[in-house]
């Protein structure tokens, strides 16, 4: 048996079937025992099927090797069901067998078809006047893989989905502008069905998971739609303000996204588009400024820094190059602005080297370039910032070391040196406002593993190994004030609960747990309601609000 459908109008019952060489036609009264004589069997080329009710009416589109044809399905008073052919013509001929068939009324007089051959889905409106032979109307063909269709709504809006082997395709039925893509790590053929209060959700089975999708932002922002190069890796940055949401820097291809999102903003908010001039960008960060924003993005051989004002209109932009041999992209960078606010600190890593360069906050002149730190082995990452007490500290991520610089009076000074294989770096503050005190910590991942390090005074304070597995770190942050900071351990899957630094504990909490996609970088900023945290995936990217609760904040550490 290739398809099967059942439905129900005026009170009778009809279930059909079709092999590809026969089609089967039962129906039975509706509340009574079912009559399992057959109504009708006619021999036909029907290997997908769809039945769509219209008030009273009853229509089966049938797809074959090549034909797709509108039958009625009329019941008399004996109860006998008989097919109609209908006047109306669907217009196609399949390039290969159909694969998938589907309907949805719309209303008593109007409901959506579609057929999927493996090359295309075909989509039409059908529309029943009373007493009138059906007319049916194209909306669009969609070229695809699909293997299983489903119709569902968000409002008003009528939704048609396409599961394609490791995805599913998205689509606005009326509106061609409007589509999507969700990849799919582990999915079971054609599992998926849409919520049907015309919510817009679409549930999918993908492995071990049920996930269920809000199609509207997805259609909004044309998710997965555009696909990165095998040579790109998402990257993003998240920075806080005083006041109003923190800045949120996405970057596509040669293009950093910028935008301040705030609670219940739709996906599809207006943001401003800073180009690289055709160079994927493989690094980004931003700094509040006096008067707006400073953004820097590393590409190819150059860092471009971008002034932007309150409203994220580009004011102006300054290059700086690296030099050196042009297929070797900057890997990492870091910016931040000095504690009196007229200068930001750029540092840069770039093969062997960590480039630095000092430069006004309003990027009103080209600033000056800083000796360059160089190492006998390449960075694959870094993280700078200031403390409270004014210092200035830098940590890299070697490959098979960690080290760690302060800058101060005497010029930079490396304060630690670790043998280690990292999966990821963090540096953090802990403050005592009693002594006046910072203490600068560097925490690190290897191999299921996660270690922080005091690395004040001479660097010589051993480091202390959190409770618990993580086998696959991705990155490491901190978050939440000086004075009381938590560490997070972010996988591909979830973020950790808190990791308390003042009473080395895990707090309570569940954490973040899986978002239905592989999360490949995590930045996070505080606001006056908490924490924001940035997740961002291969294509997607979720802004998630923590309590202050999530922090532990007001318990002091106990």
């Amino acid at each position: 048996m290739r398809a099967l459908s059942a439905a129900e109008a005026g009170g009778e019952c009809v279930a059909l079937a079709a092999d590809g060489d026969r089609l089967w036609v039962w129906s039975w009264h509706s509340g009574g025992q079912v009559d399992t004589r057959l109504a009708q069997v006619r021999t036909a080329d029907v290997r997908q099927l769809a039945l769509l009710v219209l008030g009273p009416r009853m229509f089966v589109l049938t797809a074959g090797a090549e034909r797709v044809e509108l039958l009625e399905l009329v019941v008399s008073r004996h109860r006998d069901a008989l097919l109609r052919p209908c006047a109306a013509e669907a217009g196609v001929t399949l390039a290969a067998p159909a694969m998938a068939a589907a309907a949805f009324p719309v209303s008593d007089r109007e409901g959506c078809l579609a057929v999927s051959d493996g090359t295309a889905v075909h989509v039409w409106r059908c529309e029943a006047a009373p007493g009138r032979e059906p007319v049916l109307h194209p909306l669009g063909t969609h070229p695809s893989h699909t293997r299983g269709l489903a119709f569902g709504r968000h409002g008003d809006e009528v939704l048609l989905a396409g599961y394609e082997e490791v995805a599913v395709r998205l689509w606005s039925v009326e509106r061609e502008d409007r589509r999507a893509t969700l990849a799919l790590d582990a999915p079971r053929e054609g599992a998926m069905a849409f919520e049907p209060g015309g919510q817009g959700l679409l549930a999918i089975a993908d492995g071990p998971f049920i996930r269920v999708v809000d199609v509207a932002p997805a259609l909004e922002t044309g998710y997965g739609v555009r696909r990165r190069p095998s040579n790109e890796r998402p990257v993003l940055s998240l920075t806080g303000a005083p006041e109003g949401p923190p800045l949120l820097c996405r970057a596509w291809h040669d293009r950093i996204r910028v935008s301040r999102p705030g609670q219940d903003d739709p996906a599809s908010l207006p943001a401003t588009e800073l180009a690289h001039e055709g160079r994927i960008v493989t690094a980004v960060d931003a700094v509040r400024t006096a008067d707006g924003w400073a953004v820097a993005a590393a590409a190819g051989r150059s860092v471009r820094l971008w002034r932007l004002d309150e409203g994220l209109t580009a004011t102006g932009h300054q290059d700086i190059p690296l030099g050196g041999d042009a297929g070797t992209p900057a890997r990492s960078l870091s910016l931040v602005g000095t504690p009196d606010g007229t200068t930001l600190r750029l540092s840069v890593a770039d093969g062997r080297r960590l480039v630095r360069h000092a430069v006004p906050a309003g990027l009103s002149a080209a600033g000056a370039a800083l000796p360059v730190i160089r190492t006998d082995r390449g960075f694959c990452g870094i993280d700078a910032r200031f403390l409270r007490d004014g210092s200035y500290w830098t940590a890299g991520d070697l490959s098979d070391q960690l080290r760690v610089w302060t800058e101060g009076g005497q010029g930079v000074e490396q304060r630690v040196l670790l043998t280690a294989a990292p999966s990821g770096l963090a540096l953090g503050e802990l403050y005592d406002d009693e002594d006046d005190a910072s203490m600068p910590l560097l925490a690190w991942a290897d191999h299921g593993s996660v270690y922080v390090k005091d690395c004040s005074g001479d660097g010589s304070h051993p480091p202390e190994r959190l409770p618990g597995v993580f086998p696959d770190v991705t990155s490491l942050v901190f978050a939440g004030p000086a004075e009381q900071p938590v560490l997070l351990v972010c996988t591909p899957e979830s973020v950790s609960r808190a990791w308390d630094l003042w009473s080395q504990r895990w707090l309570d909490g569940t954490g973040v747990t899986d978002r239905g996609y592989a999360v490949h970088a995590v930045a996070t900023a505080a606001d006056a309601e908490g924490l924001v945290m940035a997740l961002q995936g291969e294509d997607r990217c979720d802004l998630i609000r923590l309590p202050h609760t999530f922090l532990g904040a007001g318990t002091g550490g106990e």
